[in-house]
């Protein structure tokens, strides 16, 4: 290098520049890329689900999952079939799926119930419920699909 001319520099030069401009530019797509889709999937989760009524099922369980979009938040409430009272629901969106995370009021203190994988599958408009842990006495399905729930009205904590 210390014996390299100016036409040695500036082609050394020019290959960086060849080399970084689409990695720059690949990079800045992929952020912005990733941001839409996380807007996207938020917007589409911000709706009461079911999956109750699923006439092929056999899940013993019922659940009736309402999010709303509040503040940037994605909140709400989780009612079951096994369960007597509402829980909480916050959902942290990821790229391609979202993780809720479910909890119950219990005095002045959140006590966890379950961390839930939820993934839109289908044209967007059904919800893969994957169960991934649940705390005892609560009894939640492993894995079920859940659906807008149009007939709901929603309804928070």
């Amino acid at each position: 290098m210390a014996n390299w001319s100016l036409k040695d520099w500036l082609e050394s030069l020019a290959y960086l520049v060849a080399i970084l401009a689409p990695t720059i530019a690949g990079v800045a797509y992929l952020i912005g890329r990733r941001t839409r889709d996380i807007a996207a999937l938020t917007t589409d989760l911000a709706r009461p689900w079911t999956n109750e009524g699923d006439i092929v099922s056999d899940e013993p369980v019922f659940l009736h999952l309402y999010l709303d979009l509040t503040a940037g938040d994605l909140i709400g409430s989780l009612t079951s079939s096994t369960h007597d009272r509402s829980l909480e629901a916050h959902v942290t969106v990821r790229w391609r799926h979202a993780v809720l995370v479910i909890t119950e009021l219990a005095g002045r203190s959140l006590l966890p119930v379950a961390i839930v994988k939820l993934t839109l599958v289908g044209n967007r408009n059904r919800l893969d419920w994957k169960l991934k842990r649940v705390h005892q006495p609560y009894e939640l399905p492993k894995r079920t699909l859940l659906w807008p729930d149009s007939s709901a009205k929603l309804h928070l904590l």
